[in-house]
């Protein structure tokens, strides 16, 4: 039980403690180009914000953000590396998908705690589901070096909770070890 709850609090430090812009995964907007004028910086998803025009932008190294015009994450434009001279208008923004689960589960992995769902991101339509990083048991389920067979092992995750079968699913490598992502569960083969 203790190894869970400090797991849990390494977790929750990797996605969301700021210690410094660039090692903490903020993101830092500036309002002149070279990284000067007022800047912000964000740790998280935000909408609805103040009407902001971005000349530069500082994205942490091996992070993606999604800059967008829309207030609800519409009109996004993907970053991945820092960028001195841009021009957009911004009211939302988040980091990407992928960064944030591979972050979450190393810092999961490297505690020696079991992987939980991390990013337990499920989108369900009428005829599919789609499940970012699916789970058994409260964790991400793990595939044999190099995948395995991870198109079996997909559908039989979708059967299991109440699909036909797998359209789509992919292996996601975090720390030496490989788990299931990205499976889309269908209603019809």
């Amino acid at each position: 039980m203790r190894k869970l709850i400090i797991g849990a609090a390494l977790v929750a430090v990797a996605l969301s403690a700021p210690a410094g812009a660039q090692e903490s995964g903020e993101l830092v907007l500036y309002s002149k180009g070279h990284f000067k004028g007022v800047s912000r910086s964000l740790d998280g998803p935000s909408q609805y914000m103040e009407v902001f025009t971005v000349r530069s932008v500082q994205v942490p190294a091996g992070q993606e953000w999604d800059l967008c015009t829309g207030n609800k994450f519409s009109g996004c434009r993907r970053v991945s590396a820092s960028d001195p001279t841009t021009a957009m208008t911004i009211r939302s923004v988040r980091p990407a998908g992928q960064a944030v689960l591979a972050a979450a589960t190393a810092a999961a992995v490297a505690a020696g705690v079991p992987v939980a769902s991390v990013a337990p991101q499920v989108l369900r339509g009428f005829a599919s589901e789609y499940f970012v990083a699916p789970s058994e048991g409260g964790n991400r389920i793990e595939m044999p070096a190099g995948g395995g067979d991870a198109g079996s092992r997909a559908d039989a995750f979708c059967r299991s909770h109440g699909w036909r079968s797998a359209a789509h699913e992919d292996v996601q490598a975090v720390a030496g070890r490989s788990f299931l992502a990205d499976v889309l569960c269908v209603a019809k083969d």
